[in-house]
């Protein structure tokens, strides 16, 4: 990994202004890794601090990157800026503004929060490490948004199912329903089982969000979209 974007990337969450909210992705999201992600994590034992990212994926591209402050900076800020990157860009006034933004990502795309923690165990009194990457799955998905998934699949599976039997320590985690409509929670150290699932509850008429969405993510190549 580029030293240069581990140190731009850590400064990039406020601009002149002083909000948290308005910060340049480019740096957070340019070659992101789950190996990278985990590895710096232990490199600089994180003590108390949640040490986070975030995916968003959209019926066109998958953003998928580290929170603000590289990392230290918080979901919310995160899906409040590419939200309102996709709309174009802006400035992100106050908070509630950053909760509408947030909001509509979340309600509108298939998002995932990205997590390295140090969690106590309480028999021996140790930290315990802990990752996860936590899918926030509709009950319906579009067949564009389902495309675009397998573009993230193709692209981060290997590096997810390398690092969660290396580590021990990360996984993949999304709700489901059963065909009772009972909701369960997998855990998997890679990203088969959740691609099995999308694929069961692709809905042909699903209307995708329309926004006139900017491209600020990764795109799949040579597909109908």
């Amino acid at each position: 990994m580029n030293n240069d974007i581990y140190k731009n990337a850590f400064y990039n969450n406020k601009n002149n202004e002083g909000s948290a909210y308005n910060y340049d992705l480019n740096p957070l999201i340019d070659n992101f890794s789950f190996y990278d992600f985990i590895t710096y994590a232990h490199k600089n034992n994180l003590k108390d601090e949640d040490y986070g990212g975030f995916l968003v994926i959209t019926p066109k591209q998958y953003i998928v990157g580290y929170n603000s402050s590289f990392g230290t900076g918080t979901h919310l800020s995160s899906f409040a800026r590419t939200m309102q990157d996709l709309k174009g860009g802006g400035f992100i006034s106050n908070l509630s503004d950053a909760i509408y933004l947030t909001t509509e990502c979340t309600d509108n795309y298939l998002t995932a929060v990205i997590v390295y923690e140090n969690t106590l165990d309480n028999m021996n009194s140790k930290p315990i490490y802990r990752g996860y990457i936590n899918f926030e799955v509709p009950d319906r998905i579009s067949p564009k948004t389902y495309k675009v998934f397998e573009k993230f699949y193709e692209d981060f599976n290997e590096d997810i199912k390398y690092i969660a039997n290396k580590f021990n320590t990360f996984e993949v985690i999304f709700n489901s329903k059963d065909q009772n409509g009972k909701k369960k929670i997998i855990n998997s150290k890679d990203l088969e089982l959740l691609k099995e699932y999308l694929n069961s509850i692709i809905d042909e008429n699903k209307k995708d969000y329309e926004i006139n969405e900017s491209l600020i993510g990764v795109t799949p190549k040579n597909r109908a979209l």
